[in-house]
């Protein structure tokens, strides 16, 4: 009985693992280009739709982060957008090369470009060409499926996610600093599953098929510690028949009149600056007191910071005072061919400062009588260090009782630090009461692997 519910099982798995395209890619791009096939719905040739979404933030019905996105599409070419948020809303129609824009709000915000470019194409260009080498997850599959039952042998199974990880180096010498982007797919059958990059942040969950594709119904992003935006697609169907006259476009929006984004260097951002307040650098609990953090920067039309996410700091502690203080910055305005556009940077800082009123430190057994929701570290199957593993990751959190983040202080290697890292981020705590007053606090968290 036992032999009958494993074959069932791993039948299963085989069905439902199979892509349209059994070739296994070599790179992240032809894993972004077999991903596209399965579940992009802007592609050429792929059916006409109506599409409804709505954004909110998760666990805080009053925050500004919320939206309504719909779009009737035809063809690439031929698609009507509207989009309408508390602070920005867009009506936009595609008809060949004439476009028409209208826009209530003079700023696009990043985490809403964001969503519309996961819904509608994936990932942007800069995620669909990476380059970086694929694992051999065919190899890890044959190795798998060797150690099944007699009988059993050369099924294809279902090995989880395949994840890609890359780094570079931004500011300007001698102050630098090291970003991260991590692109990952379910392997078989290639869904994109996430994408975490400094520019484009997406986690896509409950795929569900829509004319032969597999679409994900919920889509989420996580900008900054304690904050996630989720966007749920409502409605979502074939479109038959669409009336010809919603894409006319009568007049086309002059350039001017439109609203676009453009990245530049942190070179180029620093020769626009008109007034950047130095920053003095308050005293930090804990961590380091010496070192740089980065953050990614947007600025509106006017030269405006608009809004500010961390990337990556040797103090956590400090990225709050640096982007409220780069918030006061003012650039000036910048065009392209004429046309003013909003602009996105990353800006590095060096920061050196001192130690003072240090954080108290709780016992993994203190900590978690605080924990209010908890989630333990999954592993990659190909990197699962071995069961029984006891290992300990101190993790920092604010007042609020928001994880905000990991101080590797025992120098454990990517295989535990990476899951223990998804999973703490996934945790939240009562405040901790410090003369009956919420404070921030570090804890020692104890993990064992399965």
């Amino acid at each position: 009985m036992r032999l009958r519910c494993s074959v069932i099982l791993v039948c299963a798995l085989s069905i439902v693992c199979k892509a349209k395209d059994d070739a296994m890619p070599k790179t992240a791009a032809e894993a972004m280009d077999r991903a596209s096939k399965l579940s992009q719905i802007t592609l050429p040739g792929s059916a006409p739709f109506h599409l409804k979404a709505t954004v909110a933030e998760l666990g805080s019905p009053d925050s500004d982060y919320k939206a309504e996105i719909e779009e009737y599409w035809v063809a690439p070419d031929k698609w009507k957008r509207t989009v309408r948020s508390p602070e920005f809303s867009e009506t936009m129609v595609v008809n060949g090369e004439k476009i028409f824009e209208q826009n209530q709000g003079n700023y696009f915000p990043f985490w809403l470009r964001d969503f519309l470019t996961a819904i509608f194409s994936l990932a942007p260009n800069e995620i669909r060409q990476l380059q970086t080498p694929l694992p051999d997850m065919a190899a890890f599959q044959a190795r798998k499926a060797s150690s099944l039952p007699r009988g059993l042998k050369g099924l294809r199974l279902d090995t989880g996610a395949i994840c890609v990880r890359s780094q570079r180096t931004v500011g300007i010498a001698p102050v630098q600093n090291n970003i991260f982007a991590s692109v990952c797919f379910e392997n078989p059958p290639g869904l994109l599953k996430s994408v975490a990059s400094p520019l484009f942040d997406a986690e896509f969950n409950d795929f569900k098929n829509f004319k032969d594709k597999n679409v994900a119904r919920r889509i989420s992003i996580t900008p900054e510690p304690g904050t996630t935006i989720e966007a749920r697609v409502t409605e979502l169907e074939e479109l038959k028949a669409p009336d010809a006259a919603m894409f006319d476009v009568a007049a086309p929006t002059a350039m001017q009149d439109r609203i676009a984004s453009m990245r530049v260097t942190e070179e180029s951002a620093r020769g626009l600056l008109e007034t950047s307040p130095e920053i003095k650098w308050m005293s930090v609990r804990d961590g380091k007191t010496k070192g740089t953090l980065s953050m990614l920067v947007e600025i509106d039309r006017e030269g405006h910071v608009r809004e500010t996410w961390p990337l990556n700091s040797d103090n956590p502690y400090l990225e709050d005072q640096a982007r409220k203080a780069v918030a006061q910055w003012k650039f000036k305005p910048y065009s392209a061919h004429g046309m003013p556009v909003q602009l996105e940077t990353i800006l590095t800082f060096a920061f050196a400062t001192t130690i003072g009123d240090p954080i108290p430190v709780l016992s993994d057994t203190e900590a978690r009588k605080l924990a209010i929701t908890m989630a333990g570290p999954e592993f990659v199957r190909a990197k699962k260090p071995p069961s029984g593993t006891e290992f300990a990751v101190r993790v920092a959190v604010d007042a609020e009782g928001n994880v905000v983040g990991l101080k590797n202080i025992n120098n454990l290697d990517m295989a535990l630090l990476g899951p223990a890292n998804v999973a703490l981020h996934k945790w939240k705590f009562r405040p901790y009461l410090h003369d009956g007053k919420p404070d921030r606090f570090d804890a020692d968290i104890t993990f064992h692997v399965p």
